[in-house]
């Protein structure tokens, strides 16, 4: 049966909320199925109003994981939020799903896919946790070409092994391993990479090292890759097969295709004799100016199989365990934080490695601007209503060149393993990510100029509608009466005001803006700033559509000496200065511009923001749509990284 529905009292204002049977204080929807015989909590047997200073909707059937232990439900919990949508994972129905009720919630935490459809219904103030134009990067066969097109063939290759998508590039990659195959042996061995993360263009095109003891580049392998997740699906062969393999019919319906042929990483940096990957974490706060932050914490993955180059495939032909890295394919394995890694490879070294992953990670990004501003132009959404966390999935050779494999949109936040130790460095290290992301969000005030506004909105359409209603008692039906009930019905708060809540809901002046962003430097927390590390100078291969917005906050930045880019104590002490030092000296001009807002005309303060619609055509029932649609799946909940 259905749950019944009560109401969520915010700062006055009574909105629409979810299912009544509350599993936490703040939340308005469902808790478990009750057993038999065990009572049904009513509206009468449960609070019938629940305060907080915002509202979420957490997609939690769209999730890996019981919703209770879902890290960023509690952290929206613990920052004011009230969850009013989002089906538990035991309701007896599915439920709408966000992007349906987009007049249910302020913030909308769902994976990429779904997040995305809700943007077309956004009004002012409200944030979604999906960045368009951010596919670019994180579908498999996108990324190589991304890199490629924003920075060059060179560059691209030093970031990403030398790829090719599929089927697009068959013909390139075939050519490819023809090229190859004609290489002299007596040209030496090629590293897979250099300490310093560069290059020459020949050493670019040849690629990597040759496997096994042999040196012929004929040898080397590649790794052949679908759209699935959970490190299903991959192949490992010599070139010369790569293409032969990567074009032939699937067999069986089920069958995925491949989507993506890259070199094989062939001399990985070990520890006691095993393959480990990195996972980092990245947030994206905005596009005008580009905002991305990469966070100090970090998992460091092992396999649980020894790694032994001249074995590189098993009997039934699939890819020895000892090659993958995978969490999904190693399951309650070795998991470290990044910490221990530097405690293993020394302060100086792992220094190096680390400055890599920085530059390479502002480097992924910046390559999207493109992409992010031309989807949010597509769907009219400005910058600041979106913001993504995507995980960055790193491998490290032995020059100690960080090389990216994927970047994993809707990265997966759950936490697991059979060793309670363990389980707990994943959930510290996690859990810490997604408190900092709540702080660089300002989520906690973020949504009171959206609260201010509807309060406005309220307060003067019930002046107007008493001035209505007394025009109606003293002229009855006349044309004056009815022209009161029409202006009630027309009524909006001053312009002044409207005007300067809309524009802290959604800055536009190049102050705000800036303002803005310094405000999530000094509250990032362990988040440490791409934006220093971008290549805003111009450069050979480089074509990024920079904003002058992108050069103003490089000025700012630049000009606070407190400012330092390091993973310190000392670098974060200084750059929340530097932070503050940024939004003094937008302050003034702010209170400016808003006492020169008192004089303005009249305004539309959009104050049915937070009044429930229907969105055309959709139906209230789940719309039975899976997160693995067809093509690319990364943007699902992968727990690769649990």
């Amino acid at each position: 049966m259905r749950s019944k529905r009560h109401k969520i009292e915010h700062d006055g204002i009574i909105v629409g909320a979810g299912a009544a049977m509350p599993r936490h204080p703040l939340s308005a929807v469902g808790g478990p199925i009750p057993t038999e015989g065990q009572e049904v909590p009513t509206a009468s047997t449960s609070a019938s109003t629940t305060k907080g200073t915002f509202r979420f909707w957490h997609e939690e059937r769209r999730f890996k994981g019981i919703g209770e232990r879902c890290i960023v439900q509690r952290a929206l919990f613990e920052h004011g939020g009230v969850r009013t949508g989002g089906y538990p994972k035991t309701a007896p129905i599915p439920g709408p799903l966000g992007w349906q009720r987009p007049g249910d919630w302020d913030f909308l935490w769902a994976p990429a896919r779904l997040a995305l459809r809700a943007i077309p219904h956004l009004k002012p103030g409200q944030l979604v946790s999906a960045c368009p134009g951010l596919m670019s990067i994180t579908k498999k066969r996108r990324l190589p070409a991304t890199l490629k097109e924003a920075l060059g063939d060179m560059l691209a290759w030093d970031i990403v092994p030398h790829s090719f998508s599929l089927p697009e590039e068959l013909p390139q990659l075939t050519a490819h391993a023809a090229s190859v195959s004609s290489y002299s042996p007596e040209a030496g061995r090629v590293s897979s990479g250099t300490a310093n993360g560069t290059k020459g263009e020949s050493e670019v095109a040849a690629a990597p090292a040759a496997t096994g003891a042999t040196s012929s580049r004929t040898q080397e392998l590649w790794i052949l890759k679908t759209a699935q997740h959970l490190g299903k699906g991959l192949k490992l062969v010599p070139l010369e097969a790569a293409a032969v393999e990567a074009g032939r019919p699937r067999r069986r319906p089920t069958q995925k295709p491949y989507v993506l042929a890259q070199r094989y990483v062939d001399r990985p940096l070990l520890v006691d004799g095993r393959k480990f990957g990195i996972r980092v974490w990245v947030a994206v706060t905005g596009f005008n100016p580009l905002r991305a932050y990469l966070h100090s914490n970090g998992l460091v993955l092992f396999s649980t199989h020894g790694y032994d180059n001249s074995s590189w495939r098993t009997e039934a032909g699939d890819v020895a365990l000892g090659h993958i890295t995978n969490y999904a394919q190693n399951m309650d394995g070795t998991v470290w934080n990044l910490q221990q890694l530097e405690g293993h490879m020394g302060t100086e070294t792992y220094g190096k490695m680390w400055r890599q992953v920085q530059r390479n990670s502002a480097l992924v990004i910046a390559a999207a601007l493109k992409h992010i501003k031309a989807d949010h132009e597509a769907l009219k959404c400005p910058s600041g209503m979106t913001c993504e966390v995507v995980g960055l999935d790193y491998l490290i050779d032995e020059d100690l060149h960080p090389w990216l494999l994927e970047v994993n949109g809707t990265p997966s936040l759950q936490v697991e393993h059979e060793d309670a130790r363990v389980e707990q460095l994943i959930h510290d290290q996690k859990y810490g990510m997604v408190q900092d992301l709540m702080s660089l969000l300002g989520i906690r005030e973020r949504f009171k100029p959206r609260y201010a506004a509807l309060r406005a909105a309220a307060k003067a359409k019930q002046q107007a509608v008493s001035a209505a209603a007394a025009a109606v008692a003293s002229n009855g039906g006349s044309h004056a009466a009815a022209a009161a009930v029409a202006a009630a019905a027309a009524a909006k708060p001053s312009a002044a005001l409207t005007r300067r809540l809309r524009e802290q809901m959604q800055p536009t002046s190049d102050t705000a803006v800036i303002a803005r962003v310094a405000e999530e430097i000094m509250n990032r927390g362990g988040f440490e700033p791409l934006m220093p590390l971008m290549p805003l100078d111009p450069q050979p291969g480089l074509s990024i559509p920079w904003d002058p917005r992108d050069y103003e906050l490089r000025r700012a930045m630049a000009a606070s000496r407190e400012w330092q880019h390091s993973g310190t104590v000392a670098g974060a002490t200084a750059a929340a200065a530097a932070g503050a030092g940024i939004a003094n000296g937008c302050c003034v001009q702010q209170q400016q511009q808003q006492q020169q807002e008192e004089d303005d005309g009249e305004m539309d303060v959009g104050n049915g923001m937070a009044a429930r619609r229907c969105v055309a055509g959709s139906p209230v029932e789940s719309d039975g749509e899976s997160d693995t649609e067809d093509g690319d799946d990364d943007d699902v909940d992968d727990s690769e990284d649990d």
